[in-house]
């Protein structure tokens, strides 16, 4: 594994991401937002991961497959903002977040079957791994970028700054820290795509990624704490969700050879494939393993406080009664008293 500057911020974005986007969804009590949120960590863990894998490899061709896996993440965070920002803030916006739902669809799309058209080129930096190299044979991925990073993220701002200034309180403090947060994500974010333009450019503003996902955590648990045992039965459910969306494409990986032989050199296509699917299922399936999970859980609690209510009832009735029942009922009475 050829370790690097711009490795280690994989490794402190992609730890940052995880922890920070499950500490979160344990500490928010409000369900929708927590949902958002451990989704945009998620396709921010996805860039980590996939960037942290093509930055130690000096392989080309494993390059790609690993950008193919990174895009996904890129092309998805922008959108989970948009609809995290739009829901705090409390914005309708549904039919605009929609629409750039399916433009990150289809970008995704031509991104995993028409790689040639959207990644293009690849050029090696500094002589320790391969980036995008903007150019005639990719003006796809340009145009992703301008709709994306210069379009969408803005219009993200401009409906903080808005917000922020009909608003007071906590509500004013915690649009501030989401601000701050959008424009070092800018900073980071812009200053990845500087490399496709020049070899040159080392993309050191990877760092900032890391720093973004803490500053938004923090301005989303400030005022907020939840129950232990909720917080580890999410907990539990997110670690299966995310074991089997990371370890089911990495299995089909290590089975490289026997893909070869079935598929040829398209033989990435299932573990991409896979991947991609599982990225998009996979909080869907955490959220519906987590409400099962719930249900359960506050059933047992609803249960036994029906129960606690019946005994406080039936020992009230027994301090009322005494000495008007006869023995039969009295000892009934202490008998059921003593099995519930």
């Amino acid at each position: 594994m050829n370790l690097n500057l711009f490795s280690l911020s994989s490794i402190i974005n992609l730890s940052l991401a995880l922890v920070i986007g499950i500490f979160v969804y344990l500490k928010s009590p409000h369900k929708r937002t927590r949902t958002l949120w451990i989704i945009f960590c998620f396709a921010v863990s996805i860039w980590s991961f996939a960037s942290l894998r093509f930055s130690t490899i000096l392989s080309k061709e494993k390059s790609m497959f690993w950008w193919q896996i990174a895009n996904i993440g890129v092309i998805l965070s922008p959108v989970f903002f948009f609809h995290l920002i739009t829901h705090i803030l409390s914005l309708t916006k549904k039919k605009e977040v929609i629409v750039w739902y399916l433009f990150a669809s289809f970008f995704i799309i031509v991104n995993i079957f028409y790689k040639r058209i959207f990644i293009g080129d690849l050029h090696l930096i500094y002589n320790q791994f391969y980036w995008i190299s903007w150019g005639l044979n990719n003006l796809l991925h340009i145009v992703f970028f301008i709709s994306f990073w210069t379009i969408l993220l803005p219009y993200c701002f401009i409906l903080m700054v808005l917000k922020y200034r009909r608003v007071s309180g906590s509500e004013r403090m915690r649009i501030k820290y989401f601000m701050l947060g959008a424009l070092i994500s800018w900073l980071g974010g812009y200053g990845n795509f500087m490399p496709c333009i020049s070899p040159k450019v080392y993309p050191l503003s990877n760092f900032l990624v890391g720093v973004y996902s803490f500053i938004l955590g923090y301005a989303m648990v400030r005022y907020h704490l939840m129950d232990i045992k909720v917080a580890l039965t999410r907990g539990m459910a997110l670690l299966i969700t995310y074991l089997f969306v990371f370890g089911l494409p990495l299995l089909l990986v290590f089975l490289k050879p026997q893909l070869v032989n079935l598929f040829g050199n398209f033989w990435w296509i299932m573990p991409l494939g896979l991947f991609s699917a599982l990225a998009l299922l996979g909080p869907f399936a955490a959220i519906f393993l987590i409400n099962r999970i719930e249900q359960k859980r506050l059933q047992k609690e609803e249960d036994l406080a029906q129960a606690r209510f019946l005994i406080d009832t039936l020992g009230m009735l027994k301090e009322k009664t005494k000495g008007n029942l006869t023995e039969e009922e009295t000892n009934l009475l202490e008998n059921v008293l003593y099995e519930l």
